[in-house]
C-alpha cells in the first residue's frame, strides 16, 4: 500500500511500481477484518468491470482485433481454483 504519494493523500495497492496501480477487481472471499478488500459484487468493483468493458468496447470500435492483458489470471484475489477469475473472463468474450 502507498499512502500520501500523491496530492491526494489517499491509499492504493501497487502491483510492482508505484506508478503501476493494481485495480480493484474484488475479492473472492474478502477479510473482514480488511475493508479495503472489496467482494467481487461491491458496487465500485462493478464500476470497475463496466469501465474496463467500454474501453475494450472503445478500441474494439475503431479496429482492435485483440488485448494483451499481464497477470490475467490473478485479477480476482484470494480466489482459490480461479473460480471467480474465470467468470470474469468468460463474461469477456460477450463484450
Amino acid at each position: 500500500m502507498i499512502n500520501g504519494y500523491a496530492e491526494r493523500n489517499g491509499n492504493f495497492a501497487i502491483n510492482f511500481f508505484a506508478c503501476q496501480p493494481a485495480l480493484n477487481y474484488g475479492f473472492a472471499k474478502p477479510n473482514p477484518e480488511h475493508p479495503w478488500q472489496l467482494p467481487i459484487d461491491h458496487p465500485d468493483v462493478l464500476r470497475i468491470g463496466r469501465e474496463r468493458r467500454d474501453i475494450m468496447r472503445f478500441y474494439q470500435d475503431i479496429g482492435c482485433v485483440g488485448f494483451r492483458v499481464d497477470m490475467a489470471p490473478s485479477l480476482i484475489k484470494k480466489d482459490p481454483g480461479r473460480v471467480e477469475n474465470i467468470k470474469f473472463w468468460q463474461c469477456m468474450r460477450l463484450v
